[in-house]
């Protein structure tokens, strides 16, 4: 089967409630409940005494809303105001030594909580790169499309791994699940043990050579610097007893960690040979399909998935996957977006009858602006093209003299 694969450097429903005055005036606040733990399920264990922050992130900063202690059973609460529902929220827990977990919430679309190791190697991965320290900031955009791959690999309500990184593609048909578990339990031995934490941060640099100050600091380390602590991390894994499960049985070459996608919206349109690809003004990946999947013969559809790597679903306004008509057959390197918001689209062709090749157009809706045959005139399989500041379509086609 013909994958996708995107990698990775990579909400809290809520109970709102008034709190009515004696003049009548109501004050909403949103209530987070949540627990700190190391593990899941049954092999759980409470993190108490664990200083719980919250952040906002917005365009222009970082705010720390509020603050809380895990109880005993490592079990905490906090209200935020009602004005935050759209921001995008996260949380770190941490102790007086070298302790330090996170979790990325996203929109607040749940109400109930964990933070644990697999979620703190989630938020480290995903942001990768807009960490400063234990600051997440960066383009509302950007942090808007990390946040959605941080649900692509773990559940923020129970804290177990999402069913995208759970399922095939993934699952047992790549490394990345298995890779996340080994990279929890490395962090469930260090909380158990300081000494493991010193080996731990000792393999775990910043690309400078900067040995972390806790945990968060040292996957953050990992995401950006991958290829360091192999065996070393590895064999930490193996002294926890491996409470997540189940975890690497061989050496990895680094500690990236890559998701695959192969659901384009419709069986019909199989993943056959990504050719090429092109990012539009929301993010989505629109993507050049060469042939219909276990063939050699030319496919008529595109490709487009959203940030998130699910295929495009139409809502506000946008694409919906898989694009036809408009005389797409066989695409192959040519794809470019003009300063229109429109996807041209060039038609190679491919299996044994070999067409003259044409161009195509589309909306940012995906909606035919060529006709059913495309554009053909003086073009012959087109292999690449490109749209410049005038919005004229360059083309290099693959036999004749003309550009």
């Amino acid at each position: 089967m013909g994958l996708l694969r995107l990698f990775i450097w990579g909400f809290v429903s809520s109970i709102i409630f008034a709190c009515s005055s004696g003049t009548g005036n109501a004050v909403s606040n949103l209530q987070i409940n949540g627990t700190v733990q190391s593990g899941n399920l049954n092999s759980s264990q409470p993190l108490s005494g664990y200083t719980v922050n919250l952040y906002a992130i917005t365009e222009s900063s970082t705010n720390l809303i509020t603050q809380t202690t895990s109880n005993n059973s490592g079990k905490f609460s906090l209200q935020i105001p009602n004005s935050l529902i759209t921001s995008q929220l996260y949380l770190t827990a941490t102790n007086e030594s070298q302790l330090e977990l996170a979790l990325v919430i996203g929109s607040y679309t749940e109400s109930s909580l964990v933070i644990n190791e697999l979620t703190t190697v989630a938020s480290a991965y995903a942001m990768a790169q807009f960490w400063q320290g234990n600051i997440i900031s960066g383009p509302q955009s950007s942090i808007l499309i990390a946040s959605g791959m941080n649900q692509n690999l773990v559940s923020i309500a129970s804290g177990q791994l999402s069913n995208v990184i759970s399922s095939p593609p993934n699952a047992d048909q790549s490394n990345a699940l298995r890779l996340m578990n080994t990279l929890a339990n490395a962090i469930s031995e260090c909380i158990k043990h300081n000494a493991s934490c010193t080996e731990l941060f000792n393999v775990a640099k910043a690309v400078n050579g900067t040995i972390p100050k806790n945990t968060l600091q040292a996957l953050q380390n990992l995401a950006l610097n991958s290829a360091q602590g192999v065996n070393e991390i590895v064999a930490i894994s193996n002294l926890s007893q491996n409470i997540y499960t189940p975890s690497l049985l061989r050496i990895p070459d680094a500690w990236t960690l890559a998701l695959k996608f192969n659901n384009t919206g419709s069986e019909s349109c199989p993943f056959g040979g990504p050719g090429n690809f092109v990012f539009d003004q929301n993010g989505y990946l629109w993507i050049t399909n060469n042939v219909v999947q276990g063939t050699p013969n030319s496919t008529n559809c595109m490709i487009v998935l959203k940030p998130n790597g699910a295929p495009a679903d139409g809502q506000n306004d946008t694409v919906t996957s898989p694009v036809y008509g408009g005389g797409i057959l066989g695409a192959g390197y040519g794809v470019s977006m003009n300063s229109l918001n429109q996807i041209w689209l060039g038609n190679f062709g491919w299996g044994d009858l070999i067409p003259s090749g044409s161009i195509s157009l589309f909306s940012s809706t995906g909606l035919a602006l060529s006709e059913t045959t495309g554009f053909n005139n003086l073009v012959y399989r087109v292999q690449a093209l490109k749209s410049d500041s005038n919005n004229n379509l360059w083309i290099a086609s693959n036999n004749n003299l003309w550009i």
